[in-house]
């Protein structure tokens, strides 16, 4: 296995409905094995309680700060595909942070992700609150990469996860999400999946977003270089020519994170498979990626930024 398909499975591990109307009787059993329950006395009516609460702003108040993480599942859960709710979902989520540090918010998004793992997807929507709003980039993008990874298809679209951080990324600054942190990890986590199935749907952001907003993301993207960021970055040099050159800076960027360029069968949604494992498809060293590049960069880009690449790419 190549060195990025054991990251990407490591990575997947470590995370080891249409309407959702969680089935809280049926699932408890889930919840007191997955440790967030104390002791049996919890019960059906405080996860339905916890719920109701965040759902009243007057009584938000009422939640315990240790009981944030419980009250954002249960509520995450029960209102996910609730297009009404989520402006409110969004603004509620800061108080989740005052309550919860960084290490008390990644264990909440490993206990969903187990969850929704559980239920073959179902609920996968309760992903997008941390993927839009938490302050910690690395938190948003791992929520995005579990919203591509565990989506389950569905008739109009078999990746649906990608899919949808797409449509997010594609918002902007509508009234929505306007004032909240950068959606450039979501795009990181999209490309660094390193399957090349997904770079139609990644294309559709170059014409959706402004220059403005990709000259952002390029000079702010972490993605590892592979057969799907290298691809897209290309199309996005020869659709706008004015971003040329934030292409060549972020190639260059991205090029020490890894030493093989992959191109990868990603098996998604991931709870299908009984092993996850990525399966390599092809895999060049940086030098030779770089010689497939180099007569699509050559048309946009002058001999100066070409320079610049092919030393990053040691050819």
């Amino acid at each position: 296995m190549s060195e990025l398909s054991e990251v990407v499975f490591l990575e997947m591990q470590k995370r080891e409905q249409s309407s959702f109307n969680l089935d809280f009787a049926a699932s408890e059993e889930n919840y007191f094995r997955m440790g967030l329950f104390q002791d049996q006395t919890d019960s059906l009516s405080e996860l339905r309680r916890l719920a109701s609460l965040v759902m009243e702003p007057a009584r938000l108040h009422e939640i315990g700060p240790a009981q944030w993480p419980l009250a954002m599942i249960s509520y995450g859960l029960a209102t996910c595909n609730d297009p009404d709710r989520f402006a409110y979902s969004l603004a509620i989520y800061p108080r989740f942070v005052e309550h919860a540090d960084l290490p008390a918010r990644q264990r909440t998004l490993s206990q969903l992700a187990a969850f929704i793992t559980q239920r073959r997807g179902d609920g996968w929507r309760a992903f997008v609150n941390f993927a839009l709003a938490d302050p910690d980039d690395s938190l948003r993008r791992q929520a995005a990469f579990l919203i591509a990874t565990l989506a389950p298809p569905d008739e109009e679209e078999r990746f649906r996860g990608v899919a949808e951080l797409v449509r997010l990324l594609g918002l902007e600054k509508t009234e929505d999400v306007d004032g909240l942190p950068s959606g450039t990890p979501l795009l990181d986590a999209a490309l660094s999946l390193s399957d090349l199935r997904f770079l139609s749907l990644l294309k559709s952001l170059i014409g959706t977003l402004s220059a403005d907003a990709l000259a952002a993301h390029l000079r702010s993207l972490q993605t590892t270089p592979n057969a799907l960021s290298c691809e897209w970055l290309m199309t996005v040099a020869e659709t706008c020519p004015e971003l040329a050159g934030d292409v060549a800076g972020t190639l260059c960027h991205i090029a020490p994170a890894a030493q093989e360029i992959v191109d990868l069968i990603l098996p998604v949604p991931t709870w299908q498979f009984q092993k996850p494992v990525p399966q390599p498809l092809h895999g060049w060293t940086r030098a030779e990626y770089f010689s497939r590049m180099l007569p699509r960069l050559s048309g946009h880009m002058d001999e100066e930024a070409i320079t610049r690449i092919r030393e990053a790419y040691g050819a």
